[in-house]
Order: C-alpha cells, then structure tokens, then sequence
C-alpha cells in the first residue's frame, strides 16, 4: 500500500521536567458524521511526491552526501521517522488551542544533548535530532516547548533555557554540513536575503492553526465517521525537497532540497494509510478542486486538477528562513 504524506522510545524523566500523559479529550463520541465527501485538507501530500521527498533526504548523490548521511556522521545515531499516538498529539493541540492568542504550531529542530542539560532522559540517545513543539502565540508571551517522543504516551514540557540550547546546539553543530546540500542562489534560505548573511537549512516549520485542525481533527472524524478507521497515530518522517523545490515548475529555486518533515496518518498500531487509496478520493479530488474553481468551465484530466492543487492550494508549512526563527 501506498503511504499517505500530509509534511525513540520510551523515557523515564526526572522531576525537573513535566511530563504531561496524554488524555484524548478530543473524542470520538466528540465527531458528528460529515459529508460523504469533504475537500482534501491542505496538508495533504500526494503519495508519489511524498515517497520521493522521504528518498531525497536518504539518497547520496554523486559527491554529495545526503542529509540523513550529514546527520549520522556528526550524531553518530539518527532515526528517519517517529511515531506519535493519537492520545499525545491531539492532547497537545488541545492544550495549545487554549494559549491566548494560539495562530498555530511551531515545530524545532533541535539537538539532545546531556552536556546542555543538567538532568538527563533516560534511553534517549546523546545528540540525536529531535523535534520541540511550540504553540504559536503573542510574541510577547514566553515561548512553550514541548518534546514528544516515538511511541511514548506523555509528551513533556521543557524549559525555555534547555530547548535553547538544544535547539542551538543543532544549529551550530548540524547546519555547517545541511547547508552544503542547499541552493546558495535561493534567497529563502537567508534569514536576510538583502544581505545573503547567514544561508541556513530549515531550522523550524510553521503549521497554521486552521490547517492543524482540518488535518488531523476534523480529517479524524470524517475517516471514523465514513471509513470506520480510527486514527491511532501519526508517523512523522524527515524528508527533504527534491531539485524541483517547493512548487514543481513555477518557483524553480524555491526552498530546493530543504529540509522538513511530512505527517502519515496511522491506524492498528504502525500501519500507514493513504487518503489516495479510499474509494472517496476521486470525488475529494473534484471537490476540492471545484470549491478553488467555481467559475472556470474548462474540463482539467485528473492528473491536471492534482498539478493545480499542488500549485495553488497544498500548504506544508511555512519553512524558517526566509523569516527570522524565533526563539
């Protein structure tokens, strides 16, 4: 079966952190049953272009090694994905949709290590790439870092001066190497294009609010509702842009062979699902299409409408730089 793009283990913690066990407050007696058919949420990835960017951040190139290459040379230790339970994620949104002023979730790029932190995760490997999430909120207001970790049942909150340090220590130990991979001629992959100072891998990825809620909230629903399939969990993957970057064909430069991850939906443990596969996907296509369309006439072929949704409709995130990366 195809895998279905949208874009660890198990620790003791000691008490200096909040380990917080995830409650599905989010719950399915919470769903009311939807349309048969309702558009594709704007997360979504098609599932070739999904596997090509999980390949494109594992391949080596002749005489250029592949990030995921980089990446175990300098942390000697590097999972391509990790497992989330529904319980977790939809348990953190929850918590984030309830911060003052919530537009979304910030997700870091950070490094573990022991010597940046004064207690330690049990069995979480020194200098592994791990992801921080942060609920996007008033600038003003002190930044909240979250970890999750794969398969685990809490996610944990971390104080602002360790997540600093982590995610710093990613950026100077990690960056040097990533951004041999990169596009130079790009301007996006400057926090100030004006200047070309500082050419940077992707450091952090912004996910709007409406576009989480659609993906894995109301996309939960409507999969329990009208599939009988309940969500267990995601799996996250890193992966990169390929050499046709971003948008395929209209921003030849665009954020080519950046760094990011993509979300598969997870059902009965670790199995992955494709929305591309399900009997409705053809009618999800069309309508998402339509809703964009409403007063073009012209007839497109199904591979057409999948080109223009790529183009002007599918949003993955918003990858930092171009703009500066809060801390």
């Amino acid at each position: 079966m195809k895998p279905g793009f949208l874009i660890m283990h198990f620790i003791i913690i000691f008490a200096s952190f909040n380990m917080v066990t995830g409650q599905d407050s989010a719950t399915f007696s919470n769903c009311k049953r939807l349309s048969p058919c309702i558009p594709l949420p704007k997360m979504f990835v098609f599932s070739s272009e999904g596997k090509s960017r999980e390949k494109e951040f594992s391949k080596n190139k002749l005489f250029n090694k592949s990030k995921y290459k980089r990446l175990l040379k300098i942390n000697t230790i590097q999972d391509k994905d990790i497992f989330i339970t529904s319980e977790v994620i939809f348990s953190l949104i929850d918590k984030f949709e309830k911060q003052s002023g919530y537009k979304g979730i910030r997700i870091y790029f950070a490094r573990y290590n022991t010597k940046y932190t004064p207690q330690q995760f049990t069995n979480v490997e020194e200098n592994k790439l791990v992801l921080l999430f942060s609920p996007e909120i008033n600038p003003k207001t002190k930044r909240l870092y979250y970890l999750i970790l794969s398969d685990d049942k809490s996610y944990y909150s971390i104080p602002e001066s360790y997540a600093d340090n982590w995610i710093s220590y990613f950026v100077s130990s990690n960056m040097p190497s990533l951004v041999k991979t990169i596009n130079k001629k790009d301007l996006e992959n400057y926090p100030d294009a004006q200047t070309k100072n500082g050419l940077s891998d992707t450091q952090t990825i912004l996910y709007s609010g409406d576009n989480i809620d659609e993906a894995f909230k109301t996309e939960r629903c409507y999969q329990l509702t009208n599939h009988g399939i309940t969500i267990t969990g995601l799996k996250i993957s890193f992966s990169s842009f390929d050499k046709k970057g971003k948008i395929p064909g209209r921003d030849p430069y665009r954020h080519k062979k950046r760094l990011l991850i993509q979300f598969q939906y997870v059902k009965n443990d670790h199995e992955v699902f494709s929305l591309q596969d399900q009997e409705d996907y053809k009618c999800r296509l069309d309508l998402t299409y339509n809703k964009l369309n409403m007063f073009n006439k012209k007839v497109l072929s199904h591979r057409d409408k999948e080109k223009f949704l790529k183009a002007n409709y599918l949003d993955n995130g918003q990858l930092c730089p171009p703009t500066n990366c809060p801390r």
